[in-house]
């Protein structure tokens, strides 16, 4: 069992913030360029909350129910939402819009029976699942092509990936780079962060 401390894990909203923020700019102190340039960084909200379903999951594995509720999952949103909108090269995706979780109740029913429709994307009521992951992992790639194509990931079996005239089925002798941007997965910086 765990404690009564252990099950609040709220942090207050002010002191998430400045977390947030220094976790940023500790990020930024280590890995900016000398040239003083940053790069982007995506913050993300937690998820929508099925109260219903952690809860049965808790006490189906014998843990204490620790608190959950999509109003504090809201509320860590809006603010991660400011931190974006207040400093540069940071983006904000928005997890509990995309599974679906932006209604203004806790609890409902949907064909389930087991809170509402983004419930299917939670595994245990707060955790995602593989469909969850599948929904977010396409956001975030639509919000890094969308917003800084230069550092979306090719695989590194695309022709796409190795300078001029890679996988240029033209014949030209146009620049591959000019129709398809991103970092080489196989090539830096990705082997230096991975």
């Amino acid at each position: 069992p765990t404690s009564p401390a252990q099950r609040d894990q709220h942090v207050p909203a002010g002191e998430y913030e400045q977390n947030v923020r220094e976790v940023i700019r500790a990020i930024r102190s280590r890995a900016s360029p000398p040239s003083g340039a940053t790069f982007p960084i995506v913050l993300m909200t937690p998820p929508p909350v099925d109260e219903r379903k952690w809860t049965d999951f808790c006490e189906a594995t014998g843990r204490d129910v620790a608190r959950r509720s999509n109003r504090a999952s809201r509320a860590y949103g809006e603010t991660l939402r400011g931190v974006a909108a207040d400093l540069s090269d940071v983006y904000l995706l928005d997890i509990f819009k995309v599974l679906e979780g932006d209604d203004e109740s806790d609890v409902g029913v949907c064909e389930r029976g087991s809170g509402k429709a983004y419930s299917q994307y939670l595994l245990d009521g707060v955790h995602l699942n593989t469909d969850g992951n599948i929904l977010v992992y396409a956001a975030l790639m639509d919000l890094i092509e969308t917003k800084f194509p230069q550092c979306l990931p090719i695989p590194p079996d695309e022709p796409w990936t190795s300078g001029k005239n890679a996988g240029n089925k033209s014949g030209t002798t146009e620049d591959i780079n000019t129709t398809r941007k991103g970092l080489s997965m196989d090539e830096k910086p990705w082997t230096d962060l991975c």
